[in-house]
């Protein structure tokens, strides 16, 4: 787009980018600056919706490649501030919850028992119904992915193995 200087879309594709191809390319770090470009570019151009998607994507691939969990906390607060700042609760910000949770989880700053993803901003016992509800299908496969993770983490693999399962079949639904 850079090339045709239409400099209202860059955004979509720096962040389309970022998010579903150059990962498979590339170290997922060379993501994030794809991610931030177009997260400042969307500011510019008034779409906040895409610019927390792009702030969307780069919490949840901090999180999933093992970066510092202090990385990632900053990354979600920052996230969770631009949302409620610009009034953003749509689905980008689902997964950011859903792994601001888990990530309380795993510090010990979740509630008593860490293998249940239950706080102030997400209940995987309602949440998940809801999202089952709507067919929200990447947001159940991400909530099956942090569950099979703690449950690793905290040493249940019996619990890791099941979720491993029930994240394959969801993974059938979002390919068709």
């Amino acid at each position: 787009t850079e090339k045709y200087y239409s400099k209202q879309f860059w955004h979509h594709s720096y962040i389309s980018f970022a998010g579903f191809i150059s990962h498979w390319r590339e170290n997922v770090y060379q993501s994030f600056d794809m991610f931030d470009r177009g997260a400042k570019n969307a500011i510019e151009s008034g779409d906040n919706g895409f610019a927390a998607t792009a702030y969307s994507f780069t919490c949840i691939s901090l999180f999933t490649i093992g970066a510092p969990l202090d990385e990632v906390e900053t990354s979600v607060h920052y996230c969770l501030d631009f949302a409620k700042n610009k009034k953003e609760t749509d689905t980008p910000m689902r997964m950011v919850i859903l792994v601001h949770q888990a990530l309380l989880n795993i510090l010990g700053k979740g509630n008593s028992d860490p293998s249940k993803l239950i706080g102030n901003e997400f209940n995987e016992n309602s949440s998940i119904q809801e999202w089952d509800s709507i067919n929200y299908h990447s947001g159940i496969a991400i909530f099956y992915f942090l569950k099979q993770h703690i449950a690793f983490v905290f040493g249940d693999t019996k619990a890791s193995i099941e979720y491993a399962v029930k994240l394959k079949k969801k993974i059938y639904n979002i390919s068709g």
